[in-house]
């Protein structure tokens, strides 16, 4: 067999994950018989581990209690252990956040925590115990849905109650770091006309935004969505017209420059048909530069329950859909910053049921959770790990940062190779180790001219001091 060829065989089978494309499933991630219910949340802490809660009681065969943290391998943490949890029937954790201190703040619908009275918010120890310093009183006379950790360690919570610890506080309410109520932060009559807020963002500014199935806060008409004051009064600068038609706003993600998404079962906003998802400007006008059409389309059971914003612009939209601006497009799907459907996300036929939440690790794999029980036809009970696409440097880049690089990549066909110096030999071999161009490069880069057909290639480069070898993806 011809040296070169082998040689080529064994670089595509040691770098073969990297060859996936963005938005495969990742088999490397082990999930076993993994969660018997709803894996409702995720939070990825900065060692890697991943929190997982939801309506489960049993993950992977095991007692865990709608609570469990697990290795970057899939494997459950030995150093975390939940005992019962939450584990009665019918209760469930909705809301997660984790402290600086590696404590963890859940939320939710439960009366008890392995075995302790705790109604609807507890703290864990960093290894799954009860924090009992964290002293909540009666906790709040209904469930919790979402929370959010401010940097002065106080806690925001939102959901479908009327008081905490005996306290008026309808919908919303902010708690100091020992679990008491903050009398600072005072909502009036709180989020009326519906069964309350589903959703809570901490803007860059310190400001609220919470969302969900209410019509008024503190009496001003506020139609699924309210922004608030760092005191709990409502911002009368927030401005939404009309507001939704025709269903309620489920989730929101702000945008670095201000610009607030939001995501849910509605129709409309504004007097303008985006179905499920819209972008707002800081100001709660509709941005109607963020082209998504008719949303998620006309099916009825159509509602977003997260959305992630990435570094590079992109956009994550986890739910129950079937389709994105007519394409089929099963309950998972990245945008490009103008809100129109990446088609670089490779997804297959997505999940068989609906996606609740997604969190992206620094190498880009991409976690989702939620009712699923399969991932374009692979078994994935409640959670999958994917591939999320590498992050490439720019040309300009990689010549300031003195490194060769290959861009884009994946490429459609047309792509550019860079090198810090002029002068170089460029050499591209394809799958069946055939020898495609072969050219002396006198600049610092080049760029080919006829499109390359799809499939995986090997760029070699010598500058004459070393050679080196990348792989190219072409779709």
């Amino acid at each position: 067999m011809n040296r070169f060829y082998t040689f080529f065989l064994i670089f595509l089978f040691v770098d073969s994950a990297n060859a996936q494309l963005p938005g495969e499933y990742d088999p490397t991630f082990y999930i076993g018989t993994v969660a018997n219910s709803n894996i409702q949340e995720l939070l990825l802490q900065p060692d890697g581990k991943l929190l997982a809660a939801g309506g489960f009681s049993l993950y992977d065969g095991f007692d865990k209690g709608e609570i469990v943290r697990l290795l970057p391998n899939g494997m459950f943490d030995p150093d975390f252990s939940s005992g019962t949890g939450v584990a009665d029937d019918y209760e469930a954790i909705f809301g997660i956040d984790l402290q600086p201190d590696g404590k963890i703040i859940i939320g939710g619908s439960f009366s008890f925590y392995n075995g302790t009275p705790c109604n609807n918010i507890a703290r864990l120890l960093p290894n799954g115990e009860l924090d009992t310093t964290f002293d909540t009183g009666i906790g709040s006379d209904g469930q919790i849905n979402d929370l959010v950790l401010q940097p002065d360690g106080k806690i925001v919570i939102c959901g479908y109650f009327n008081t905490y610890d005996g306290i008026a506080s309808r919908g919303l309410a902010r708690i100091n770091t020992d679990g008491s109520f903050d009398t600072t932060f005072m909502v009036g009559t709180g989020a009326t006309d519906g069964l309350g807020p589903h959703y809570v963002t901490l803007l860059a500014d310190n400001k609220l935004l919470i969302s969900g199935n209410f019509d008024h806060y503190d009496d001003v008409p506020s139609l699924s969505i309210a922004k608030v004051l760092p005191n709990g009064a409502p911002d009368l600068s927030f401005s939404m017209g009309t507001g939704v038609q025709g269903g309620f706003i489920y989730c929101t993600a702000e945008q670095p420059d201000g610009k607030v998404l939001i995501g849910g079962n509605f129709a409309g906003y504004a007097g303008y048909q985006n179905r499920g998802i819209a972008r707002l400007l800081p100001n709660g006008l509709l941005d109607t530069t963020f082209n998504t059409l008719y949303g998620n389309g006309f099916l009825s059971n159509r509602v977003i329950h997260d959305i992630d914003v990435l570094a590079d612009g992109k956009i994550l939209l986890s739910g129950y859909y079937n389709t994105f601006n007519g394409v089929a497009n099963n309950n998972f799907a990245r945008l490009l910053p103008d809100g129109t459907r990446d088609p670089n996300f490779h997804i297959g036929t997505g999940t068989n049921w609906s996606v609740h939440s997604c969190v992206v690790q620094d190498d880009g794999k991409i976690y989702i959770s939620g009712q699923f029980t399969e991932y374009n036809g692979i078994g994935a009970r409640r959670i999958a790990r994917l591939h999320g696409g590498t992050d490439y440097t720019s040309l300009d880049e990689g010549i300031a940062q003195g490194i060769t690089t290959v861009f884009p990549n994946p490429s459609d066909g047309l792509f550019a190779v860079s090198h810090p110096t002029a002068g170089y030999e460029l050499r591209i071999i394809n799958a069946l180790g055939e020898e495609v161009l072969r050219e002396s490069v006198t600049e610092t880069t080049f760029h080919n001219q006829q499109p390359f057909p799809p499939g995986i290639y090997v760029i070699q480069l010598n500058d004459g001091k070393e050679n080196s070898t990348f792989k190219l993806v072409v779709h």
